[in-house]
């Protein structure tokens, strides 16, 4: 099952003063030459697929993120073996 081990770093620059109270996420992905499933609600895509949603990942406590800063994000899927 070391096969479906996944990890990701992503950095988010904060361009104002504000709280984060979770993220946000959607998927975008190629199944073949031209067929696309994207969840983002900006594509419009998926707003009629009941199998595909966007997830919210909340945070236990919201953090507060000063201007101009940057949020860091390290998220990782692991397996029973």
């Amino acid at each position: 099952n070391f096969h479906n081990l996944r990890s990701s770093r992503l950095t988010f620059k904060i361009p104002r003063a504000s709280v984060c109270h979770g993220l946000a996420g959607y998927f975008s992905v190629r199944l073949y030459g031209d067929v696309l499933i994207k969840t983002h609600p900006e594509s419009k895509m998926s707003r009629e697929m009941l199998s595909w949603f966007p997830i919210f990942f909340p945070l236990k406590e919201p953090v507060y993120c000063p201007k101009e800063s940057k949020l860091e994000l390290s998220i990782w899927r692991l397996t029973d073996n």
